[in-house]
């Protein structure tokens, strides 16, 4: 908030930061969550910023907006950070998911089949439905089994 109250701030005290700016590296991240009502002027500013003081610009985020689309970027020179994305992810992949709709499962069905596994993690909707996942379980291995809610504190469970 302090970089966009020194690009349009109107008082001496927000203006005296600018001058810090050029040839600066400004990392903004989350940019997909910049308010869409003043979204063109950031870009504007940003792209000042770079033509004209040198500035580097590093936009970041996990869901990337395609701003190169908006005429205020058009014709600007965009370096990629990450040159091929969609191989990166897949190598960088963790973890998979599985869309278990047909037949629609019961709780106890899907605890049963998570159980099988070393590491897994199930969100569910509810505390009462969390509660009923870890009951399960608990009653397999007490040991291996943590119930994580904002209505508990945390404590030191032993390592399976």
């Amino acid at each position: 908030m302090q970089l966009f109250d020194s690009l349009f701030g109107r008082k001496p005290s927000q203006m005296r930061k600018v001058h810090r700016l050029a040839n600066a590296v400004v990392i903004l991240d989350e940019v997909q969550a910049l308010p869409l009502r003043v979204l063109v002027p950031i870009l504007n500013a940003l792209r000042v910023l770079s033509e004209q003081f040198g500035t580097t610009v590093l936009l970041t985020s996990a869901t990337q907006p395609t701003f190169e689309h908006l005429q205020v970027w058009q014709d600007l020179n965009v370096t990629e950070v990450v040159a091929d994305p969609v191989t990166l992810f897949k190598q960088l992949r963790r973890v998979e998911y599985e869309w278990w709709l047909e037949p629609k499962p019961t709780l106890a069905e899907v605890a049963e089949s998570a159980a099988e596994y070393e590491q897994v993690l199930v969100v569910v909707n509810t505390i009462a439905d969390a509660r009923a996942v870890y009951r399960d379980w608990a009653a397999r291995d007490p040991d291996c089994a943590w119930h994580l809610s904002t209505r508990m504190c945390a404590r030191t469970v032993a390592k399976c």
